[in-house]
């Protein structure tokens, strides 16, 4: 265990609801639309509709193929007209377990991580992998590539780390030390990458 003068100065924290809200109004979105018990209303409104899911799948699907055949990197099409269905990584994952979908790499572009091997995760990092598919999926978002390769980092680390169902994202405040562990170490910084990369890397241009 680490004494407390071994600890950075500054430790960082997960942010408070307010200042995730900040961030998400510059690209235009509330975050609290997307709090835990409104996903999981959400959610819940789409689990009997299989077609939902993929149409929101299939948005994406055509999007992308749109920007290979001419519009730029991650460009807003203005005659693009956007499915609002929301997200869900384990519903979109069932498509492809119930043989229902075959373009396994449209998933795992979107939620980084295989359909047919989606482990229990904490609900922020399940909360990240879903607002990422939502800002790929989307026409309403433009984004760098670096906001995509703070996205592929951060999924590396989580698969290394095996997908801590803890909030690996903070520091341990007990001197457990297991927050030192390098692994664990390398997933926070990742992961606070990646928030980084939503408030600074993404912009809205909807409506």
């Amino acid at each position: 265990m680490n004494s407390p003068a071994t600890r950075p100065k500054t430790v960082p924290r997960p942010p408070s609801p307010a200042i995730r809200e900040l961030w998400m109004q510059q690209i235009g979105q509330s975050l609290s639309a997307n709090s835990p018990t409104k996903r999981t209303k959400a959610i819940e409104l789409e689990e009997s509709c299989p077609e939902a899911r993929h149409r929101f799948l299939t948005a994406y699907k055509r999007k992308k193929i749109r920007e290979e055949s001419g519009l730029r990197y991650g460009e807003h099409s203005p005659g693009d007209i956007t499915t609002r269905i929301g997200v869900s990584l384990y519903e979109d994952a069932k498509l492809y377990r119930m043989d229902l979908r075959q373009d396994v790499e449209i998933f795992e572009e979107m939620y980084g991580i295989s359909p047919f091997n989606v482990p229990k995760m904490h609900s922020e990092t399940r909360a990240l992998l879903n607002d990422h598919a939502t800002v790929l999926a989307s026409s309403d978002y433009t984004f760098t590539a670096r906001f995509q390769q703070a996205f592929g980092e951060f999924v590396a680390a989580l698969k290394m780390a095996r997908f801590p169902l803890y909030e690996y994202f903070r520091w341990n405040l007990n001197d457990d030390i297991e927050d030192e562990y390098p692994v664990l170490m390398k997933l926070r910084s990742r992961h606070w990458a990646l928030e980084r990369a939503f408030a600074n890397e993404v912009r809205y241009v909807g409506g």
